[in-house]
């Protein structure tokens, strides 16, 4: 009987340490990342990469990154709206799945903006917006320098302060102009 507490035990203890992870935290999404979704728009192009964790601070929360690089069109430098319908995750098990998917029931917590080496023009904006019209970012990425690094709280900085997401969601990058410009945009969702 102790023998089945003891192994009861050691399941549970390794269940709380799982980690899912399509490349290493903190590391900035690209085509050549393992996990990595690369998209073509119309006008430019958005290559993506999500990590989950189990077990964030008080144990019973999930943390899922999503890391989206937005690359302006060579002509014009303007990336089109896309949705996470558009974007698979490539890692998720039975078989792929959508981003929506992967973040239906999450409420949107932080994000931070990386401008690329090649820039946006300052005062750049971008939008998270549910079907219905709401950004979920309430407006905070809105005149983004393109010279600093920027980060938020969205909501109450809270997650009972923060819708939860459950439509498809438009990522729009507006008010750049420069060429082949890029600019990495890293999100927090949590449940």
């Amino acid at each position: 009987m102790k023998k089945i507490f003891a192994i009861a035990a050691i399941l549970a203890c390794l269940c709380l340490n799982f980690k899912q992870t399509a490349h290493a935290i903190g590391s900035v999404c690209t085509s050549s990342s393992p996990g990595a979704y690369c998209l073509t728009l119309t006008n430019g192009s958005v290559c993506s990469c999500a990590d989950e964790q189990l077990n964030r601070g008080d144990g019973s929360s999930v943390v899922r990154t999503v890391t989206m690089t937005l690359t302006g069109s060579a002509t014009g430098g303007t990336v089109s709206n896309f949705t996470t319908d558009q974007i698979l995750v490539p890692y998720s098990r039975p078989s792929k799945i959508t981003l929506t998917q992967y973040l239906r029931g999450f409420a949107l917590y932080d994000g931070k903006v990386i401008p690329g080496t090649t820039a946006p023009t300052n005062l750049f904006s971008l939008t998270v917006a549910d079907q219905d019209g709401l950004d979920f970012t309430q407006g905070s990425l809105s005149s983004l320098p393109n010279n600093a690094v920027t980060w938020k709280s969205f909501g109450s900085g809270t997650v009972s302060g923060s819708p939860c997401i459950d439509s498809p969601l438009t990522i729009s990058l507006s008010g750049s102009t420069v060429n082949s410009a890029t600019v990495t945009l890293k999100f927090d969702v949590i449940r």
